[in-house]
């Protein structure tokens, strides 16, 4: 059996980049052509590893045009799985817990969720800097012989540069108390990826462009697990150009 999962990350939707309605509308529209991918290779599930949201108080538009979207994926049959981004992180519940209500989402854990009987995946929401040295990071046992995905939504060397990292990946495999076949990550909104200690790790990089540096074309994950190997392909997404422009003032 082959499971197949889509990852996508980062999506911010209703970032109203530049005070643009025209880009919040590319953030839904990028997120939109990530659900149609998963539709079309009729994957297993969809993992989102954070920043559903651009903010922790989203518009209610937002809102629902985020659930039409989703609920595209549920016709399909296909399960939707999220954690909670530092960018939509509330002190109590969270949109992504709204969402679940309408049974277009489910929220993942510290507990295994079981995909096709053989991929396990494990969700531990986004910690702050502060909170770090303090957080658990115990997993419930999974299911013997299970494919294992840790997922997180954070900034972590070496994948990311040292500059911006937060943590160090060591970290998380010296404290989580399962073997880990993989780390499905958030938050860096470049596609990168790499093995650490026998542990595939990588970013899909986010949906649409962020910042005016993110000049790469804007990727989703697709993930193949046969037989206790996870093989990654990467899906390009249909977003708008940037073109750059110098201008020289006089003095």
């Amino acid at each position: 059996m082959t499971t197949k999962l889509l990852h996508i990350s980062d999506t911010h939707l209703g970032n109203r980049q530049y005070g643009s309605d025209i880009r919040r509308d590319d953030f839904a529209d990028a997120f939109r052509q990530a659900i149609e991918i998963a539709i079309d290779e009729k994957v297993d599930a969809v993992v989102h590893t954070g920043d559903l949201f651009d903010t922790r108080d989203p518009r209610l538009p937002d809102l629902n045009q985020c659930i039409d979207i989703l609920q595209q994926l549920q016709s399909a049959d296909i399960p939707f799985y999220g954690i909670v981004g530092n960018h939509e992180r509330k002190m109590d519940a969270q949109y992504l817990d709204l969402i679940n209500k309408t049974g277009t989402a489910e929220r993942l854990d510290r507990t295994p969720t079981v995909i096709n009987d053989e991929v396990v995946v494990y969700g531990i929401d986004a910690v702050t800097k502060p909170a770090w040295h303090a957080e658990d990071f115990t997993l419930e046992d999974p299911p013997n012989d299970a494919y294992t995905t840790l997922c997180m939504h954070q900034l972590l060397e070496p994948l990311v540069p040292e500059i911006f990292a937060e943590h160090h990946i060591d970290d998380v495999l010296d404290r989580v108390n399962v073997d880990l076949d993989a780390i499905a990550l958030g938050d860096y909104h470049e596609s990168v990826s790499d093995r650490e200690r026998g542990t595939k790790i990588w970013y899909p990089g986010s949906t649409e462009r962020c910042a005016k540096d993110e000049t790469e074309p804007r990727k989703v994950s697709l993930l193949e697990i046969e037989n206790g190997e996870l093989t990654r392909r990467e899906k390009e997404l249909d977003t708008r150009d940037f073109l750059q422009f110098e201008i020289t003032f006089a003095e």
